[in-house]
């Protein structure tokens, strides 16, 4: 049996995660840059999927919440 999870795996390269001090870094410097505009819209709206076959609907929930 293949004990590997579908949820927290390992990123593969190049990725980098969000929550790192690389990704926290990136961040930082795409908010001082007025580049995150889209971002705090689309968080408000963000739905954690309860099962991984249902990404697709999880996503359309989201993209249909933006455009209230």
């Amino acid at each position: 049996m293949d004990t590997e999870e579908f949820y927290r795996r390992p990123l593969p390269p190049p990725s980098i995660s969000f929550a790192s001090p690389e990704g926290r870094q990136i961040f930082q410097e795409a908010i001082a840059l007025g580049g995150m505009e889209g971002y705090f819209p689309l968080a408000e709206q963000f739905h954690t999927q309860s099962e991984p076959a249902f990404c697709g609907a999880s996503f359309g929930q989201s993209h249909l919440s933006l455009h209230q």
